[in-house]
Order: C-alpha cells, then sequence, then structure tokens
C-alpha cells in the first residue's frame, strides 16, 4: 500500500535471498567506497554543520547515503529514483533479519556516521528520548 499510495508504484518481483544479498552488499560497497566517504566527511566540515545538532546531521548524512543507494541498485533492475530506491527497500525488508544483510547494513551506517563525526550514544538517547514510553505516566 505504502508503494503505491507513497511513491505511486508497484512492489518488484520476488528476490530470491541470494540477489537481496548482492543488493545490500552493493549497498554497502558504495557507502564504503573512499570517495563516498570524503564526501560524508566534507559535507560534516562545512560552517553550518558545526552548528547543527546530532540528529540533523544524522538525517544530513541519511541524504547522502539515500543519493548513493540510488546509484548503486540500477544494475539490479532498480530505477535511480525515489520510486526505484522504494522498490529496492520493499524487496530487502523481507531479508532484513538475514545475518549477512542485517550485519553489513548496520556496519557501514555506523561507519558512515563515525565518518560524520555523529556520535552514536548520542543519536540513540535523542531517539529514545522521541520515543513514547510504553508506561503512561503516573502508572505504578
Amino acid at each position: 500500500i505504502l508503494l503505491k499510495h507513497g511513491f505511486c508504484c508497484e512492489l518488484t518481483p520476488r528476490l530470491e535471498l541470494n540477489e537481496a544479498r548482492e543488493v545490500a552488499i552493493a549497498m554497502v560497497d558504495g557507502l564504503q567506497s573512499p570517495v563516498f566517504l570524503r564526501k560524508v566527511s566534507d559535507l560534516m566540515k562545512g560552517e553550518l554543520m558545526g552548528q547543527m545538532g546530532t540528529l540533523e546531521k544524522q538525517q544530513a548524512a541519511t541524504r547522502l547515503m539515500i543519493i548513493k543507494q540510488k546509484e548503486v541498485i540500477v544494475p539490479f533492475g532498480f530505477a535511480s529514483t525515489d520510486e526505484g530506491y522504494a522498490q529496492a527497500q520493499a524487496s530487502l525488508q523481507e531479508y532484513a533479519m538475514d545475518a549477512v544483510i542485517q550485519g553489513a547494513v548496520m556496519h557501514v551506517t555506523q561507519r558512515v556516521y563515525h565518518h560524520a563525526g555523529i556520535d552514536m550514544k548520542e543519536l540513540m538517547g535523542h531517539i529514545q528520548g522521541a520515543m513514547p514510553s510504553p508506561v503512561p505516566p503516573g502508572t505504578p
């Protein structure tokens, strides 16, 4: 439903596990490339970035990551567009718990954030602080 109404596209044919791993590994390779990591570092050195908080830096780094991922999904039959990116992500969701895919994506995300100078503990604190408490206030 999200693909159809949010991105005006349909789900692509199901990827087999080995195909999903190839897509994820291509994304990871693109995000680990020295050229990409240099772009992240250069972006974070800007005067404006020095005035931004952790969440804003994370959003800027994530935007760069999405742009790079849009480039690397093309050989796998996905368009280098928002729609193609959404289709690729939806196709990978079926295998989100696969150790190879999950481990590679987590590792590269941490590496990119490290190059961006983002403190992961601080970022997680912001994220956890923004999440509603599972226990309503005043509950014993």
